[in-house]
């Protein structure tokens, strides 16, 4: 018997249970090779690293794949993003209220949502 329920599969990606850890894995099809995990609380938490020099430096914001905001089903889901230095936390209903879009001439096939630094709780290692 398989230790993995799959959940939900689309052109973006797909999510899958693994009921020994109970993590939720979501695979995006836009980073076949990222897996990022999601702990079942209630809601679901996203969990990401980073290191600190990739922030974007002219908005001081971090990104966020737009999918992982489609797929976080509660506004009171989390983002953590784990650096070197800090945990980064922001509820995805936050996330979409202080967040915004930025285009650029030459980009990748993953949206992008962006949200300043300053909007996320910050927490010491």
């Amino acid at each position: 018997m398989s230790a993995s329920i799959f959940i939900y599969k689309d052109e973006d990606g797909e999510l899958v249970l693994d009921k020994n850890t109970g993590n939720i894995n979501l695979t995006l099809a836009s980073e076949v090779t990222r897996i990022r995990k999601n702990k079942v609380d209630g809601s679901l938490s996203y969990y990401k690293e980073e290191k600190e020099k990739d922030v974007y430096r002219k908005k001081d914001a971090w990104s966020i794949n737009y999918n992982i905001l489609k797929f976080l089903p509660a506004d009171e889901s989390t983002i953590n993003i784990k650096t070197e230095k800090y945990i980064y936390r922001i509820t995805k209903k936050k996330a979409l209220e202080v967040g915004s879009f930025l285009y650029f001439k030459k980009s990748g096939i993953e949206l992008k949502f962006y949200v300043n630094r300053d909007f996320f709780i910050k927490e010491d290692l």
